[in-house]
């Protein structure tokens, strides 16, 4: 009984915000990004996130690449591996604009230079978390993590003013689907 509290509580709260008492241990922000392999890969390969980058037919200087990560921000000059759980798999491919509690959404970023292969420079993804989590963005619970950095989670505002602009689809973006 102790350990499930335990594990019940672990990776359950975040610096900026409390989650739930009740959060599934199956779905906390790390269990998550240790286990998001095994979930729905979504894209067949990656998909270079930053268009103006892929349009050039040289490697990209760095001034460009501070240019366009400015512009678009932390997935700039970046491909994507999208996974999600089989909730969030189900809302997707049936189409639905409104995603279930639980449903878990990962993006894997991978640097430009490697957008064809294996290693990852990041893992960032959402979680839906119960009613009143961060009402004015959907309940969401955002998670990033790279070499570079700990582990951050919680409504990240980085996040959710970027998701914001995907309300009409409980703040997911879907462009990538039409990559494949």
């Amino acid at each position: 009984m102790l350990t499930a509290l335990a594990l019940s509580l672990l990776g359950c709260s975040s610096g900026e915000r409390e989650t739930p008492a009740t959060c599934d241990p199956i779905q906390t922000v790390g269990s998550v990004v240790e286990a998001y392999g095994d979930f729905h890969q979504m894209t067949a390969a990656p998909v270079l996130v930053d268009p103006i980058i892929a349009a050039l037919c040289v490697s990209p200087q760095p001034s460009q690449l501070e240019v366009t990560r400015q512009a678009y921000g932390p997935h700039a000059n970046a491909a994507i591996v999208v996974y999600m759980n089989d909730l969030a798999a189900q809302a997707f491919n049936g189409g639905r604009n409104r995603y279930p509690e639980g449903a878990v959404i990962v993006k894997e970023k991978q640097p430009f230079a490697s957008s064809t292969g294996s290693s990852n420079e990041g893992v960032g993804g959402m979680i839906k978390r119960a009613p009143g989590f961060d009402p004015a963005y959907g309940d969401w619970e955002y998670f990033y993590r790279d070499s570079s950095a700990p582990l951050q989670s919680g409504a990240i505002a980085s996040c959710s003013n970027c998701h914001r602009r995907a309300a009409d689809t409980d703040y997911v973006f879907g462009d990538w689907a039409s990559e494949e």
